[in-house]
């Protein structure tokens, strides 16, 4: 009997916690599998395509061991996870689709692998459409005047085209999942739906999305990435790639206040807690006071004392250590040589409690 399941994430691998069989007050030891042939994650091909009404894709199923060689499946389970989208699509148990309805959205097919006591999902993103479009390619090159570039932490909504290039007919908001290779996973950030409890046994939660569907996001700087898209496109299986790079940001703030008694340094997110700051050679760092009728300065440790701003500060000095800083004033400073700054921020007078307090952070250039 199948059983209905709820939304998966992929292509992480699920603890799946089931109860064993007793004897007397002795339950029944599982049986240990060796690296080699135990289900780490699944991956379901295509992850994105589109089809015309009347029209069917046939999906792949690939098990993959904890060491990344191919390993073999007990079984696979389909399911459309909105009830409403089993009107428009059809999956059969050999996981052909076939198209019934056209779509307005997305339709979500989550695939769950079987191996042992192992379960493991992947999602494919479907589209119907009344009538097929012939020609089409697929692009998901940066568009004029982008580039190729993420700063740490950012997010890059990247929009699939696939157009015919000759009559210029379109497919519209296309599905698309992106990838990235393993390796790179710990670099930059693709979607992964969130995972659920089936409710028939425990599973525990090891991912929630992050981004979106069609976005990417750079964890840290120094790296080039690989984007991986495909969709099959009315049975024609359509790739594009993009190597990313990710940089350390070029600029950066850093602002003192008072909280209830305190002298307290935020950062351009507003944390009190997080006062390091990892940027490229040549970043601008804005230091701000924002304690009122004090001075504030900030000075630095490090490989060479900070440089001048373009154009350079007037208030608090030009380039090394910032002084002097009165109530909403402003000073900054450029970090060219790469290494690890200290900087210390110090009340220089004013009424008590704050003069003579300090707070302590780091720029760490690479």
């Amino acid at each position: 009997m199948r059983m209905s399941l709820s939304s998966a994430v992929a292509p992480v691998a699920i603890s799946v916690i089931m109860l064993t069989a007793c004897l007397g007050d002795r339950g029944v030891a599982p049986v240990l599998q060796s690296p080699e042939t135990t289900l780490s994650r699944i991956v379901v091909s295509p992850t994105s395509a589109i089809l015309a009404v009347g029209g069917t894709d046939q999906l792949q199923v690939t098990g993959y061991s904890l060491t990344g060689a191919v390993t073999s499946l007990d079984s696979v389970l389909y399911r459309i996870e909105s009830l409403s989208d089993t009107a428009l699509v059809r999956i059969d148990h050999d996981g052909t689709i076939t198209a019934v309805a056209p779509s307005s959205r997305t339709i979500h097919v989550d695939v769950f692998g079987y191996q042992g006591t192992v379960l493991t999902v992947d999602r494919l993103l479907l589209q119907v459409t009344s009538q097929p479009i012939s020609g089409l390619t697929l692009s998901i090159q940066p568009p004029p005047g982008d580039s190729a570039v993420l700063v740490a932490g950012a997010r890059r909504f990247i929009n699939p085209v696939l157009r015919n290039p000759i009559t210029g007919e379109e497919a519209l908001d296309p599905p698309m999942r992106y990838r990235v290779k393993p390796q790179d996973v710990s670099a930059l950030t693709v979607f992964q739906p969130r995972i659920y409890s089936p409710g028939f046994f425990l599973v525990q939660q090891l991912g929630v999305p992050t981004v979106g569907e069609k976005e990417i996001a750079a964890k840290d700087g120094g790296h080039r990435v690989w984007v991986y898209a495909d969709v099959s496109a009315y049975g024609t299986l359509l790739r594009d790639s993009v190597l990313y790079s990710s940089i350390y940001p070029l600029s950066y703030s850093f602002n003192a206040f008072t909280v209830q008694g305190a002298i307290v340094v935020n950062d351009p997110g507003g944390r009190t807690t997080h006062r390091t700051a990892t940027l490229a050679p040549g970043a601008t760092v804005t230091f701000r006071s924002g304690v009122d009728s004090s001075h504030v300065s900030y000075t630095f440790a490090g490989p060479e004392p900070p440089a001048p701003a373009v154009p350079p500060s007037t208030v608090g000095g030009s380039s090394g250590d910032v002084v002097g800083l009165e109530f909403l004033q402003t000073s900054r400073r450029r970090f060219v040589v790469p290494g690890t700054y200290t900087w210390t921020m110090k009340v220089t007078d004013g009424p008590a409690p704050w003069n003579g307090q300090t707070v302590t952070g780091q720029i760490v250039i690479k």
